[in-house]
């Protein structure tokens, strides 16, 4: 188990850091690279937790499987 936390903070305090990781890569990668590269860089703010429901083989299997 984790410790409680306030929900009603926490989801934007890590969306607000998810945003600033963000920025700072995509400034990073357009200074040192996209020119050679090419490339773009996207963001999914989609998070998607999944925990088994037991120890089992086949709740691992199927908790694994349900993320990807």
């Amino acid at each position: 188990m984790h410790s409680a936390g306030n929900s009603a903070t926490e989801p934007y305090i890590v969306s607000h850091n998810l945003l600033l990781a963000h920025a700072t890569v995509l400034e990073r990668y357009r200074e040192k690279f996209q020119e050679k590269q090419g490339g773009q860089i996207g963001i999914s703010l989609v998070g998607q937790y999944v925990e088994p429901y037991s120890e089992s083989a086949e709740d691992r299997t199927f908790a694994t499987a349900t993320i990807l």
